[in-house]
C-alpha cells in the first residue's frame, strides 16, 4: 500500500505508519478528535486496527507468552511467560496476547511500549524506524492479529 502523507500539524509530511511508531499517543488522540479526513481517515482506521493488535514474534510456544502492561509510575511493559508468572500476585497491570500501542495515553507509556516492541519485532530497541521500515511493517498483514473484516452471522 502507498501511504498518504499527513497534511497538518507537527507531523505534516509524515505518513501514519511513521507517526504511530514514533508517537502513538499523538496518533490515537488525533483519531479521537477526528482529525483525519478522506484517504487519511481510511488509513488511520487500518493503522488503528493493526497498532492495537501487534503479534508477539520469535518466541516458541507463543500461546504461553503475554505482553504485561504496568500502569504505575513509571509505566512499564515486558513480555512474560505465563508458566513462570501465572501464580505471582502483586504484579498489577494487565496482560494481553499482543502489543497494543494504545495501551498507555502518555508519552512515557508509549515510549515503554515502543522500546519492547522494537526489541521483539525488529530485534533492536535502538533501531532507527525509517519511513520505509515503518511502512513495510504496516504492509505485512501477518504481523497483526486483526479479526476478519467479514461480517459474522448467526445460524438459527
Amino acid at each position: 500500500m502507498t501511504w498518504t502523507p499527513v497534511n497538518f500539524g507537527e507531523y505534516e509530511g509524515d505518513t501514519l505508519p511513521q507517526i504511530v511508531l514514533e508517537n502513538p499517543h499523538w496518533f490515537f488522540r488525533a483519531i479521537e478528535e477526528k482529525k483525519f479526513r478522506g484517504d487519511l481517515e481510511k488509513e488511520a482506521e487500518e493503522i488503528r486496527a493493526k497498532a492495537t493488535r501487534v503479534k508477539i514474534h520469535g518466541l516458541r510456544m507463543k500461546k504461553s507468552w503475554r505482553v504485561h502492561y504496568y500502569e504505575g509510575f513509571p509505566p512499564s511493559v515486558s513480555i512474560i511467560n505465563l508458566a513462570h508468572y501465572s501464580r505471582v500476585s502483586g504484579w498489577g497491570g494487565y496482560r494481553l496476547e499482543y502489543f497494543d500501542l494504545s495501551a498507555f495515553r502518555s508519552k512515557r507509556g508509549a515510549d515503554a511500549i515502543l522500546k519492547v516492541l522494537k526489541e521483539n519485532v525488529f530485534g533492536d530497541e535502538d533501531i532507527a524506524l525509517t519511513k520505509e521500515r515503518c511502512e513495510e511493517f504496516f504492509n505485512l498483514d501477518q504481523l497483526f492479529d486483526v479479526p476478519s473484516k467479514k461480517k459474522q452471522g448467526f445460524i438459527f
